[in-house]
């Protein structure tokens, strides 16, 4: 480390050097754009490594020979200038855009602005203009399909999360998902979630916490991809980073024509409408035969079997019948017979049109010494679902100011308050798993909405018995979205402050404070008369605190040695301190008093389920060095060392270097079709910390309570004191080409990286007394290859322009070694979560990362099914693996038009591959619901498998069609509902409208229109019935399905008008 701290030294002490010189030379640089001062100009005596750069207001001074008649200055994204020195010896200069390099400049690790063409690794930036022009909630799904490398699984629930992977996979038991930083801050995107919720069981997805980022105040994103690119994170960046800076304030001088403060106001409207709900069948109703069952208070009459949860019931003819609501005295058929009939649209009509409205205004302005913009943003969102809801106000603050030549500060505050109500919840035993299980064909969802008797009791289809018309498995839907409904508030405060200091002589320091703090509350009902064999009246409480702060401070030099070489680095300090805190509190036994929801009602004492508290400190030290010689080769070294608590005592420091380069020999090729070709390559080491208390001997936790007592208990998971981080190893390298004027522009990138040191629980001998133990043993790689194309086939010079753009990558995901224990005995599999009844996801030695395991069908040597004596499938002997949730690739297509202020904007997204188990298809086929389950009359003449017998000879026997739909069902063989998880969609398209700024005569600068849709259409799917894109939560158990409710498409209109 002392080697690497006086390399440093070195490359800083270099060009100090001084020599006599003659006069003076002053000035002030400024942009032709905005007529404000530049910073970082560089100005150079030619032909010596004499220079310096202009400090904040765009102000130099630099002392030259009395023979010196020219300066030469350049900047990043400018055109470079020589130009002559008056007798004066004072040279102001206002410098222009280098159109070469507009839209070049990127922003990079801790914020660094840098050329692009001087980058030795992949990164991407998307407009936040077009990240706002749809809307979405979560900013996360607005990058699908736009970002070459980017696997994105998104929520169809409200608010629900979304899980956002870079180039693949790196650990087993940490966080999979990269790191998000805004305005420098870094961001906590945690999903609290329960581990029933994460695998498809019953809970409440309350989405993730990078959603509370407002679309509206996106300026850019900066997606860093690879261990090069993040490796000044140091082990914060292993996964990649994305990179925000949301807009500023912009200058404004008062005029007649326009005020000196610039005002924004935005207003949107659009509505979600459920659209991908299964395929129903609608000839037979509910009931668990052909023949209506006789009632017990109507003897000799018959009735529908509404115990029973399907509907392999009677045929659907119209015969008149005791139906559930014969027996509910407050019903207008009491006593009554009714026809036998479908419901066809009984599942869609429980779905309600979502609205949502988001309207926005900022105002922003200042001059050469300050600048600023305040913004409010209200997102109120009411959703598919009865009772469901979603409000959150967002309010930030950004501005900057120069004290004087030298000091300037700059400080930006968010605070976001978010409530929600009556979310759906996901999993087994929801409303969206329940009409799919539960359900029966003839209901009639009109007749449920009065979802209450006279005398408050719940009214439920779904009865014990004829005289008992309380529920038996499933609640009323309506009686779920109004009594059973959770609450949910979350307040957040973010920002930061730095002041800048320029020293002189190339130097500047900068010193940060940022802190991102939030309370999470949420609240969860049972209500007292809903169905006792599936939940019992409880009320629960879950609070959730956060709070991180960064100090940093960046020792900056900025030097030009000679005409043909820049130099510019840094060195810094980081410290993190934070905290975080899960109590989760409930109620036991029931509730003493109906619909009073509070701890102190409980039946018996209070059940703390878990009270988890964690705090971490780390301390780090890095450095940068970025060479660039006659803007064409390019070199960067960096290195950061870490010293985190989460890690054992001593053994807590670890290094994180980079080497990168690039070379554009462009520069050194006379071709008029090529616009600009550089070649990159990098190679860089980064980690994941373990999570605090890993590394500690194993202490008791809190467990339930007993007879009113608190307990703990020895964890069955023991902790290991010689833990080390997971150090991921990256190379890569690109080519980067643009040619006829940037009409063409490709990006291939070739990435590998090797995973050691991946910790997860090792299973341990019952004679222990411990079930498991966690080690550093894993080892993971991820090698990928991705392709980015953008033309531009029409630019006329009317204005007329259509552009196409398309990326698509492919990563390799497998897991090399698992564990090895002393006596040789490895490990094959590592469990990472159970889906309901059938599937587990694991982690498999030798295979792609995250497999579906679970029960085959058996086959013979020609790749038949193999069917028993009793013509159902045979079903392996052992679990196998069924496929990886991982797509073997990904891409995007998207295409726009413009013309005179209009444009027309297009956006289609594929995934190839990825396997995923499907509840809905488990339950659907199981409980006759779907209409496979009524094709022709397999129903009344039964079906034939298609296979072989064991003897090899065709399948002949015939077996009926409910046995069918569990024997051979995903329920039984899993392989039965595991599908392919390919698709392609038309995510997106928007249409708008910049108004001719003539029409307006005074006060507007200027006005937009614009009209937009997501979700659109599923072009293209393998697996029926549902979304093969749906996912759970943000967590790293992925590719079960089930609970989640059907996509929803969403039109809407915005207005934008600019004061």
């Amino acid at each position: 480390m002392k080697k690497t701290i006086t390399l440093f030294i070195c490359l800083f002490s270099l060009s100090l050097a001084t020599w006599a010189q003659d006069k003076t030379v002053t000035g002030k640089v400024t942009s032709s754009q905005d007529k404000l001062g530049i910073p970082g100009v560089s100005i150079l005596e030619p032909g010596t490594t004499n220079g310096t750069v202009s400090d904040i207001d765009g102000k130099y001074s630099i002392k030259v020979k009395s023979t010196t008649t020219q300066l030469r200055f350049s900047g990043t994204g400018l055109t470079t200038r020589t130009v002559d020195i008056p007798a004066s010896n004072s040279l102001d200069l206002t410098m222009q855009p280098d159109v070469q390099k507009i839209g070049e400049v990127v922003v990079t690790a801790l914020g660094i602005k840098r050329e692009e063409k001087s980058l030795g690794y992949s990164t991407q930036k998307v407009s936040g203009d077009d990240l706002a022009a749809a809307k979405e909630a979560n900013v996360i799904n607005s990058l699908q399909g736009r970002v070459a490398g980017v696997s994105i699984t998104g929520s169809s629930n409200m608010g629900g999360s979304s899980r956002i992977l870079l180039r693949g996979m790196r650990s087993i038991n940490f966080e999979n998902q990269p790191l998000f930083v805004v305005d420098g801050i870094p961001m906590n995107n945690e999903n609290v979630a329960t581990v029933d919720q994460q695998r498809g069981a019953l809970g409440y997805d309350y989405g993730n916490a990078i959603q509370d980022i407002n679309p509206d105040d996106i300026e850019s994103i900066n997606v860093l991809k690879g261990p090069s690119a993040t490796a000044l994170y140091g082990s914060r960046g292993s996964n990649g980073v994305i990179i925000i800076t949301t807009k500023k304030g912009v200058a404004r001088e008062k005029s007649e024509k326009y005020s000196p403060i610039g005002v924004t106001l935005s207003t949107g409207w659009s509505m979600k409408k459920i659209y991908n709900l299964p395929k129903y069948q609608n000839r037979y109703g509910g009931g668990a035969s052909s023949d209506f069952i006789e009632s017990d208070i109507h003897p000799g009459e018959l009735r529908s079997e509404f115990e029973y949860d399907g509907s392999w019931g009677p045929e659907l003819l119209g015969q008149e019948v005791y139906q559930w609501d014969s027996y509910v005295p407050s019903m207008a058929n009491y006593n009554k017979k009714t026809p036998w009939v479908a419901h066809p649209n009984n599942v869609k009509d429980f779905f309600e049109t979502g609205i949502v409205k988001n309207n926005s205004v900022s105002l922003d302005g200042g001059n050469e010494k300050s600048l600023f913009r305040l913004g409010y943003t209200n997102y109120d969102e009411k959703g598919v679902i009865p009772n469901e809801s979603l409000n959150r106000n967002i309010i930030s603050f950004n501005g900057s100011n120069k004290f004087n030549d030298r000091l300037s500060a700059t400080l930006n505050m968010n605070y976001v308050v978010a409530r929600g109500k009556g979310r759906a919840a996901t999993g087994y035993n929801s409303i969206a798993s329940n009409f799919n299980q539960w359900w029966q064909r003839q209901l009639d969802i009109k007749e449920l909405k009065d979802y209450k008797n006279p005398d408050g009791s719940q009214r439920a289809w779904n009865m014990n018995a004829e005289d008992d018309p309380s529920p038996l498995y499933w609640d009323n839907p309506y009686w779920v979205s109004y009594e059973n409904y959770e609450t949910d508030q979350r307040n957040r405060l973010y920002g930061g402050l730095t002041f800048d200091y320029d020293i002189g002589k190339g130097f500047s320091i900068a010193v940060s404070g940022k802190t991102d703090y939030y309370n999470d509350n949420r609240q969860e009902r049972v209500a007292v008369g809903s169905a006792v064999a599936t939940a019992i009246p409880a009320y629960s409480e879950n609070s959730i605190t956060f709070n991180e702060n960064n100090y940093d401070m960046i020792l900056s030099y900025k030097h030009r040695l000679g005409d043909d070489l820049d130099f510019n680095g840094f060195v810094g300090v980081n410290r993190v301190d934070q905290k975080f805190s899960n109590k989760f509190v409930s109620t036991q036994g029931g509730l003493n008093v109906p619909n009073f929801y509070n701890i102190n009602n409980s039946t018996s004492s209070e059940l703390i389920y878990s009270s988890q508290v964690r705090q971490l400190r780390k301390n780090s030290l890095f450095a940068s060095a970025s060479f660039g010689y006659k803007s064409f080769l390019y070199l960067d070294v960096t290195g950061r060392n870490d010293w985190s608590s989460t890690l054992p005592e001593g053994k807590n420091s670890y290094f994180y270097p980079s080497i990168t380069g690039s070379f554009v020999f462009s520069e050194k090729l006379d071709f008029n079709w090529l616009s600009y070709g550089k070649l990159r390559a990098g190679w860089a080491q980064t980690a994941i910390d373990p999570v605090p208390y890993r590394s500690t001997l194993t202490s008791p936790s809190m467990s339930d309570n007993f007879n009113g007592l608190p307990t703990s208990v020895i964890p069955g998971t023991f902790n290991n004191t010689d833990l080390r981080p997971e150090m991921t190893s990256g190379f890569e390298t690109g080519l980067e080409l643009h040619f006829l004027q940037k009409r063409i522009s490709l990006d291939v990138a070739y990435s590998s990286t090797r995973s050691k040191d991946v910790i997860f629980n090792v299973q341990q001998s019952g004679a222990s007394g411990i079930d498991f133990k966690i080690y550093n043993a894993a080892e993971l790689t991820n090698k990928t290859v991705e392709l980015m194309i953008n033309v531009i086939p029409v630019k006329l010079k009317n204005g007329l322009e259509w552009g196409v753009g398309m990326n698509w990558a492919k990563t390799n995901n497998k897991v090399v070694k698992l564990f090895t224990d002393e006596l040789g005995n490895e490990t094959e599999n590592v469990q990472i979560g159970t889906a309901p009844f059938s599937a587990t996801l694991q982690m498999r030695k030798g295979m792609e990362a995250s497999q579906i395991v679970g029960y085959d069908f058996v086959y013979d040597d020609k790749g038949n099914k193999v069917v028993g004596a009793d013509g159902f499938y045979l079903r392996s002997e052992t679990v196998k693996p069924l496929g990886s949730v991982l797509p073997d690739y990904t891409g995007g297509v998207n295409t726009y038009v413009s013309f005179k202020g209009i444009r027309l904007s297009g956006l289609i997204d594929f995934q190839k591959g990825g396997k995923v188990f499907s509840l809905t298809n488990v339950w659907g086929k199981y409980s006759g619901i779907f209409a496979e389950t009524a094709e022709g009359d397999i129903r009344e003449n039964g079906l034939v498998n298609e296979g072989v017998t064991e003897t090899g000879e065709q399948n002949t026997t015939v077996i009926a069609a409910v046995d069918h739909y569990f024997q051979d069902g995903g329920y039984v063989i899993t392989a039965a509902d595991v599908y392919d998880a390919s698709f392609v969609k038309l995510r997106e398209m928007t249409l708008s409208y910049e108004l001719p700024q003539s029409l307006f005569k005074k006060a507007i600068r200027g006005v937009s229109v614009g009209v937009y849709g997501r979700n659109l259409a599923i072009l293209h799917k393998n697996v029926p019935n549902i979304d093969p894109e749906a996912g759970l939560s943000s967590g790293n158990v992925q590719g079960f399905e089930g609970g989640q409710l059907p996509t929803a498409r969403i039109f809407g209109v915005n207005l934008n008008v600019r004061f």
